[in-house]
């Protein structure tokens, strides 16, 4: 029962992050898009923008807007890491969970958008609305090597932060805790 328990409270914990962190995503395209253009409207999981309102290079402005959104997921993982590696933080087990560990840790989780979405660059070679993508794509980069390593980079950074807060019994259940949960968060804040 305790392992259930676990696994429900951790799998809604990940649910509820995945709309959370796609809005904080998309607000770091929409405050960048602010600079740039008139018409800048926020939507749940996209941001639109029209007319460009200064005279410089339209395009490197678009690409300062896509680098908003996942330097708002970064600097959120960022404050996570942060808060975890301040005292008071008591590591989470299938018997001891305290809330202020768990947002702690998913905030920290916030950099795992990079290994999912990463990882299916690597293995769809068509074109993506991705940030991902489009990144690479404007730096001239190889767009399956540039998430090579965004993957090894996020997936290090994840077990990192998996070890230092989560004992060794528990691991395995916040791995598919966090799977059912960002899953299940995704297609409902998503994809419907």
């Amino acid at each position: 029962m305790r392992k259930l328990k676990f696994v429900f409270i951790l799998s809604i914990a990940f649910c509820l992050a995945v709309p959370v962190g796609t809005i904080f995503h998309e607000l770091g395209h929409y405050i960048v898009a602010q600079f740039y253009y008139d018409i800048v409207t926020l939507h749940k999981a996209s941001v639109t923008y029209f007319e460009y309102r200064l005279l410089e290079d339209e395009e490197l402005a678009n690409f300062n807007i896509i680098l908003g959104g996942p330097i708002s997921s970064i600097l959120i993982s960022i404050l996570g890491i942060y808060l975890i590696s301040n005292k008071p933080f008591t590591r989470i087990s299938i018997t001891n969970y305290p809330l202020a560990s768990i947002l702690k840790i998913v905030f920290a989780f916030f950099i795992s958008r990079e290994v999912f979405i990463s990882l299916q660059l690597v293995f769809n070679e068509g074109v993506s609305n991705a940030d991902e993508y489009k990144i690479p794509d404007y730096l001239n980069l190889n767009v399956q090597h540039f998430n090579i390593v965004v993957f090894i980079i996020a997936v290090s950074i994840c077990f990192s932060i998996l070890h230092r807060t989560v004992e060794k019994d528990s691991k395995a259940l916040f791995l598919l805790s966090a799977a059912i949960g960002c899953g299940v968060g995704y297609w409902a804040w998503v994809l419907s």
